[in-house]
């Protein structure tokens, strides 16, 4: 027997946990199952400072436990741990099925977020957190009057760059092609910056150090000769992907890139089922993501009204 929930949200970040808030205070019997720990990115970020209510930065892993205590406060329950392997539809029924459990729900929510791409290579995993740094926004003043490196070409990366060249002494943009894919209003920027030093036609192979980054491996793609380059931190832009090939296959729509379409209100192609915060190509913001939670929960509760009302 599949336990029967009014509302399930699928994602324990900033998205997910706001929706399990405003989903609570209008009593739906609300759940939030979460693949990992609760927080999503948020717990990667070591100190937030353009989170309303917060005029002294705040840690990310302290934000996210404070909206996930909220969550639980108004009612909501929280299970970590708990991935979700596959989505039914049948009807008005919407089957949420985990490893422990199967939950039938009147209205879903999917809040899974987007990972950064990762350059796969060695050292990137071993130094998250100790010299690499996928968010250069969360991680830049730690390193104020180091050297940097920044990997990508599009307008994240030079946007990166030009924002740790004013903290940082030195940076390194490295792109492995000729040219960069930004917007030109951000290359011409990046050209006048004197402490930006491209590196072009070329990748990084290898990140190294001890106990944190120091230094990382650089393979030319016209000479094929590889350089290693002295670095204090490597930030890493090469884009983000949607956590979403599970839902692709129970049917719900996705744009070429995999993110989640939306209509107004947040909801899919599905009736009942909602999407939010970066699952849906938003702007990867905490205040985003929170904001389209809220949306997603109240249309959420005004789908299960809707459904109860006699015909």
């Amino acid at each position: 027997m599949a336990e029967k929930r009014d509302l399930v949200i699928i994602g324990g970040g900033p998205a997910g946990l706001t929706a399990a808030i405003y989903a609570a205070r209008k009593a739906l019997d609300t759940l939030v199952l979460e693949a990992g720990t609760f927080g999503g990115q948020m717990v990667l970020t070591h100190s937030i400072e353009n989170y309303p209510g917060f005029p002294n930065p705040v840690a990310g892993v302290e934000l996210a436990n404070l909206m996930a205590e909220q969550a639980k406060t108004m009612g909501a329950e929280l299970r970590e741990l708990e991935a979700v392997t596959k989505l039914e539809f049948k009807n008005d029924a919407k089957l949420v099925f985990t490893a422990k459990e199967v939950y039938e729900t009147k209205a879903l929510i999917i809040a899974t977020g987007s990972v950064y791409q990762h350059l796969n290579i060695p050292g990137e995993k071993e130094f998250t957190g100790r010299g690499v740094s996928y968010c250069a926004t969360c991680d830049a003043p730690f390193y104020k009057g180091k050297i940097v490196t920044v990997v990508g070409g599009g307008n994240t990366a030079l946007q990166d760059a030009l924002y740790l060249s004013e903290i940082t002494s030195k940076v390194f943009l490295i792109h492995r092609r000729s040219e960069f894919r930004a917007d030109e209003v951000f290359q011409n920027r990046v050209f006048k910056r004197e402490n930006i030093e491209l590196v072009l036609n070329s990748e990084v192979k290898a990140i190294k150090g001890k106990e944190k980054v120091e230094a990382i491996d650089v393979f030319n793609k016209q000479t094929s000769k590889i350089k290693e380059v002295k670095v204090d931190g490597i930030f890493i832009a090469i884009g983000q992907v949607p956590v979403s090939k599970l839902w692709q296959d129970a049917g719900i729509k996705t744009n070429e890139r995999g993110y989640i379409i939306v209509k107004d209100h947040q909801e899919t192609n599905i009736p009942g089922v909602f999407a939010a915060g970066d699952v849906t190509g938003a702007k990867g913001q905490i205040i985003i993501a929170a904001g389209q939670g809220a949306i997603a929960a109240l249309s959420a509760y005004d789908h299960i009204k809707a459904k109860e009302k006699p015909a």
